[in-house]
């Protein structure tokens, strides 16, 4: 996107009454905003995730790792009960190449995990993590594509080719 905002709030209810193997109440909300100044875009992203109540089994807890969800980490190698995440991002258009704008640009993430303390043990130790990325992109015929390295504060390293947009 090149300008304006994105907000999604998603509630999950999952109740045993109805069928359910576990009672839980799960809430996320994510808020993206985007600025084009000449040929350049920020874009800025919030998303915060909470478990209401119960236990969400692993398939419905929270996850971060993966481009452009701290990109220095494997995809989905973070996970917990509680969410926090931020990103900004930058991208300069460069040029066009048969008429596929193509750009450079770069993120800075930051993530933070909650667990329930008795299960804190066993998974992430450490909540708050943070990335860095540089990309280059081409908005082609095919959709967007993506060639990105990103570095995470634990000295993990990434790299990404994204063609398409993700799901």
């Amino acid at each position: 996107p090149h300008q304006g905002s994105r907000g999604l709030l998603e509630v999950t209810d999952s109740l045993g009454s109805f069928g359910a193997e576990q009672d839980y109440l799960r809430t996320q909300f994510d808020w993206t905003t985007a600025w084009t100044f000449g040929k350049g875009t920020l874009l800025a992203t919030v998303s915060f995730g909470d478990t209401v109540s119960g236990s969400l089994p692993f398939d419905e807890q929270f996850v971060l790792g993966g481009i452009g969800r701290l990109s220095g980490y494997r995809t989905e190698q973070l996970r917990g009960e509680r969410m926090l995440f931020g990103r900004l991002a930058y991208l300069q258009r460069l040029g066009e190449v048969a008429r596929m704008p193509y750009y450079f640009g770069g993120t800075l993430e930051y993530g933070r995990m909650w667990q329930p303390s008795t299960q804190a043990a066993i998974l992430d130790q450490r909540e708050d993590h943070s990335s860095v990325s540089l990309l280059f992109g081409i908005d082609s015929f095919l959709g967007p594509a993506f060639l990105s390295y990103g570095l995470g504060d634990d000295g993990s390293q990434n790299f990404y080719f994204l063609l398409g947009r993700p799901w």
